[in-house]
């Protein structure tokens, strides 16, 4: 606020024009606040002096002596009638941001935010009162037992916003006291400061009922006006709330002297008080309208506070009222209830008024005896219910391991809003069950015949029915083959989603061949190894396939085991369509093994259901023989052979045979690793007799092979002495000569 310099005005009459002394230094008045001035040429205004930066010019004003030298604006309409002296007022146009924050301090000094904070931003210098949060302003888990310590506190706006931050802070407290009081007036006014006076109907006995001092458990609680015959509501109010706080103070012996309370109102202090005025009318009584609407979980109806009607009527008058109009609820029944002539409680229903021209939905008359009456009027929740059931088809023979389905439920209000009214299900004759809900869904298991009620939907709530894709099943949802499907309630109905499931499996032939002309065979020369198999399908412990057509169930690691031999085919069904499995051939050291083409002893798969897979087994026997033949040395005469080769039983490292050879006969090594490298050097004692042979080295070949040696002798003659050189030959094996 600024000074300006002195303006004064000269006495002004109807024959004298006004005239004014002054002296302006500022410039840039605004234009409609310009000062009447004696020059009219002059156009001398006003600016915000220096360092006012952030103002603005907000008049003129001067102080009236007359008025206790109240300030009051000037305009250049008003009549001067005296001398004034008038000065400018400026008001900032800075603006800063103000939080206010609703805090709990525990015993080890954490806080913890009871309410969400209040933000915003207004004029600097500007004074602001805040009111502490209560009721259902509070966070959910701070609604009971939490009071706040002050009810309200006002602050004034600092340009710098650090320092616009109040917090109310909160205790935690069984209970607060507060007292209802019922004071009989006999008059009642009320003040346009906000204020209101009255005079007590008897100062030595102001109540015409009992105070009543109750244990608030909440910091919100409301009261009802109690009828008295004869008497109304001073003020009209018959329905009254109070924000408990902690520590409140109260008015000294309950006395409701007007001046005193007026007083404790102006100077801002917050009793937990709830005072009812009684006005003594005869004529008239109380009656209060309350609309109730149902609650969620259809336990009850609550009362709609904010539009609880509070009024006053003539007795044995006709009054009335229409419905309210609230989303997702329709009327049901309306009703009266009052205290006749006997004091006993009178309840009748209410007709709907339906005609044309109607002036009220609904009409009552109040009572003769001036104790009035309550007007309930309800309604229901639009609910519809939504049934999700299960339908499992499976083919002849062939039962699958799954018997429970994962099925989601998302709901979303009308509005496409995330649903979050309490939401109640019942699977099939089971207890009714809470559900959980996360963002709108909840999930539940169903097994083929179930069928699952979500009750009491509100109307318009869209759903989405979605399925966990299980292997070896398709889904189809209503009629909708992709896991989901979505949908609206309507009112009073019962939305059906038919979640069908179709177990769909498949089967692979194993087969078996063995090759090598020196693999083991049985008299017929047929092949006579046998190979042991297994069947793995990860996670499906306990599924029933068959295996050649007999039923085999997979064990806890979710697989089943199988022989076979050489030209043998198993064929395996009922693996489900979509799942993983594996066959494998236990190894066997005699044979190399190829699966459907490659050197690998297993085929794994994903099995596709309506085709048959395959999985050929062969095996290759790993060994082979060699044949010494031996010729040229005189009959009944024979040779001595060493015979080094990699052999099966030596775990195919090489070892050295020694044989003996008769002059036109064989031996026969066996079990010799194909492929392997083979020495054969000739040992005895006739090389005085024979020529030496050199056997050149080779390799094991499929099939066998045959080395013959053939010796030269030096001479025709038996040098004399010579005797028979007898061999001995120890093997591991048979061979054949």
């Amino acid at each position: 606020r600024s000074e300006a310099d002195a303006l004064t005005h000269g006495t002004a009459s109807a024959a004298t024009p006004l005239t004014a002394t002054f002296q302006v230094t500022h410039k840039d008045l605004v234009p409609e606040n310009k000062i009447p001035v004696t020059d009219p040429e002059s156009d001398d205004c006003i600016t915000p002096p220096e360092g006012m930066v952030g103002y603005e010019f907000d008049g003129w004003f001067y102080r009236d002596g007359n008025a206790g030298n109240a300030e009051k604006p000037y305009t250049k309409e008003m009549p001067v009638t005296k001398d004034l002296v008038i000065y400018a007022k400026w008001k900032t146009t800075q603006v800063a941001n103000f939080t206010v924050r609703y805090v709990y301090k525990d015993a080890d000094g954490n806080e913890f935010e009871v309410a969400e904070s209040l933000e915003g931003k207004t004029i600097v210098d500007h004074n602001m009162t805040f009111d502490a949060k209560t009721g259902v302003e509070l966070k959910e888990d701070y609604r009971e037992n939490y009071f706040p310590t002050v009810y309200s506190s006002a602050i004034t706006i600092n340009a710098d916003a650090s320092k616009n931050v109040y917090t109310f802070y909160y205790t935690h407290k069984e209970s607060v006291a507060y007292t209802v009081y019922y004071v009989e007036v006999s008059s009642y006014t009320a003040n346009e400061d906000g204020t209101f006076s009255f005079t007590l109907a008897d100062p030595a006995d102001p109540y015409i009922r009992d105070p009543e001092t109750l244990q608030a458990t909440t910091s919100f609680v409301a009261a009802d006006f109690v009828p008295v015959v004869g008497y109304v509501a001073a003020d009209g109010v018959y329905h009254k709330t109070l924000n408990v706080v902690v520590d409140a103070p109260s008015i000294d012996n309950g006395n409701y002297i007007a001046d005193t309370y007026n007083a404790e109102k102006n100077e801002g202090i917050h009793e937990n008080i709830i005072v009812f005025y009684y006005l003594n009318d005869p004529t008239q009584s109380p009656y209060t309208i309350k609309h109730m609407i149902q609650n969620q979980d259809l336990s009850g109806y609550t009362e709609v506070e904010a539009d609880t009607i509070q009024k006053t009527g003539k007795n044995g008058t006709e009054y009335g009222d229409n419905l309210n109009d609230y989303t997702n609820y329709e009327y049901v029944r309306a009703k009266v209830e009052y205290y006749d002539a006997d004091d006993k409680q009178v309840t009748k229903a209410l007709t709907l008024q339906t005609s044309e021209g109607r002036t009220w939905d609904i009409s009552y008359v109040l009572p003769d005896n001036g104790l009035g009456m309550k007007i309930y009027i309800y309604y229901d929740l639009t609910v519809g219910d939504l049934a999700v059931t299960k339908n499992v088809v499976t083919p002849p023979g062939f039962a699958p391991i799954q018997d429970k389905f994962k099925i989601t439920i998302e709901l979303k209000d009308a509005n496409g809003n995330v649903y979050t009214n309490a939401v109640k299900y019942q699977i099939g004759e089971g207890q009714e069950v809470e559900a959980t809900l996360t963002n709108g869904r909840f999930t539940v298991q169903l097994e083929d015949g179930e069928t699952v009620l979500i009750k009491n939907l509100l109307h318009g709530t869209t759903y989405t029915v979605t399925e966990a894709a299980v292997t070896g099943f398709t889904t189809a949802i209503t009629t909708t083959q992709d896991h989901n499907v979505s949908g609206a309630v309507d009112a009073g109905q019962t939305d059906t989603v038919e979640v069908k499931n179709t177990y769909h499996v498949g089967m692979v032939d194993v087969t078996k061949t063995v090759q090598g002309a020196d693999a083991p065979k049985d008299q017929n020369g047929v092949f006579s190894d046998e190979f042991n198999f297994t069947l793995a399908v990860p996670g499906f412990a306990g599924l029933k396939v068959t295996v050649n057509g007999t039923e085999e169930t997979l064990d806890g690691n979710g697989e089943t085991t199988f022989p076979m031999k050489h030209g043998e085919t198993v064929t395996i069904n009922g693996i489900p369509d979509g799942a993983a499995y594996i066959v494998t051939e236990a190894a066997n050291s005699s044979y190399t093994t190829t699966a459907n083409g490659q050197t690998d002893d297993t085929v794994s798969d994903t099995m596709k259901a309506g085709n048959v897979a395959t999985a050929a087994f062969v095996n290759t026997y790993k060994y082979s023989h060699l044949t010494i033949k031996k010729t040229g040395m005189e009959p009944g005469e024979s040779a001595i052979f060493q015979v080094t080769a990699k052999s099966k039983y030596n775990n195919d490292q090489e070892v050295t045979f020694t044989v003996t050879v008769p002059n036109d006969g064989s031996v026969t090594i066996g079990e010799l690793l194909i492929g392997s490298d083979y020495t054969i050097t000739e040992i005895g004692s006739w090389s005085n007799r024979y020529a030496a042979v050199t056997v050149p080295p080779g390799k094991i070949v499929e099939g066998g092979k045959t080395v013959m040696v053939t010796n030269e002798g030096k001479n025709h003659q038996w040098l004399h002495g010579e005797d028979y050189v007898h061999n001995d030959f120890s093997k591991p094996g048979s061979y054949g000569n």
